[in-house]
């Protein structure tokens, strides 16, 4: 009596075990893969998210890095230059420094050399000019390119100059100190759509040199 207790408890072990290693149904199987392929979307989207925003802030900081040095050379001459024309248009730049050249300052630097910051095709340029003793005929002598595509990807969309007072302070009675304010819009020229962002930067830089 005891052998057969035995054995109906060892059939009884024997089918727990068995049923114990089966393996999944169907439908664990379709309900596993399902969540499996929601998590890999969710890893990627996170993944590809990130991507851009690294790559949108890479572009961003490069491009403010580059214009505020941009900023920072045309701020440097202005305070060390005496501003020579006073109400800058197309139409100056063209007379004196060449067809092509717009939305420029023209300058006579501490060398009585005549230069300018102008902009050519979104390209930024610092062009040193050979003029005549009346400063009234003059050639491209030099140029440096400061913001281009082809440089360093910051091109430049607009780029104006207020000056103020709109006439020469220098004449007359008037003491007021001449003052600069830079307006430029760069976009950075990137190769994904992420980097193609734009900055709208503004400084206003009074002259060092006095007359008075």
């Amino acid at each position: 009596m005891m052998n057969k207790d035995r054995g109906k408890t060892w059939v009884k072990v024997l089918k727990s075990i068995k049923s114990s290693q089966s393996g999944f149904t169907l439908l664990e199987l379709l309900i596993s893969t399902f969540i499996f392929v929601l998590l890999m979307f969710a890893i990627s989207g996170i993944y590809v998210s990130f991507s851009r925003l690294q790559a949108r802030t890479n572009a961003s900081q490069r491009m403010l890095n580059d214009a505020q040095y941009v900023l920072e050379i045309m701020a440097r001459e202005i305070r060390n230059s005496v501003i020579f024309d006073f109400s800058p248009s197309t139409s100056a730049c063209v007379d004196l420094v060449g067809v092509g050249y717009d939305n420029c300052i023209l300058l006579l630097n501490e060398n009585e050399q005549l230069v300018a910051f102008a902009s050519v095709s979104n390209d930024l340029r610092y062009v040193t000019l050979d003029c005549n003793s009346a400063y009234d005929s003059c050639t491209i002598s030099d140029y440096i390119a400061l913001a281009a595509a082809g440089l360093n990807k910051v091109s430049v969309e607009d780029l104006a100059f207020v000056i103020t007072p709109s006439s020469d302070p220098y004449v007359g009675n008037s003491d007021t100190q001449p003052r600069v304010t830079i307006k430029m819009h760069t976009k950075f020229e990137g190769d994904r759509e992420a980097e193609l962002i734009n900055h709208y930067l503004q400084t206003t830089i009074s002259s060092r040199i006095y007359k008075r």
